[in-house]
């Protein structure tokens, strides 16, 4: 028994060295295509939820679909429907902004191709 613990300390340091680059290797890996991607995806919805205007025709993340009447730091007034109705949504319901040029199936086969990317 004492015999397998001194052979397993007499082992090569090369193995311990390898074992560690290679962990070493998986974290950047994850780093690449996990948390960078990310964070740019975040970095872009902050772009465009900072650039949001009074008038911008837009989607929620729970679909609905209207134009801002008002706005703030915190969240924003969307008018939708026949009636026109207002409901008040958190900036953080936004799910993408629709331009005029812009149909919602062009739209969505957008986001749906960038997040195939990231």
């Amino acid at each position: 028994m004492l015999s397998l613990f001194n052979l397993a300390a007499q082992a090569p340091k090369g193995n311990m060295l390898s074992s560690l680059l290679m962990m070493v290797g998986v974290i950047v890996l994850m780093y690449f295509m996990m948390i960078r991607p990310q964070k740019k995806q975040q970095a872009k919805m902050k772009e465009t939820m900072d650039a949001l205007k009074v008038g911008d025709q837009i989607v929620t993340r729970s679909g609905v679909r209207g134009r801002i009447v008002k706005l703030d730091d915190v969240s924003f007034v969307l008018e939708t429907g026949e009636q026109n109705t207002q409901i008040e949504f958190l900036r953080d319901a936004l799910m993408y902004v629709v331009t005029p040029a812009q149909s919602h199936e062009e739209n969505h086969d957008e986001v749906e191709e960038q997040e195939k990317q990231d």
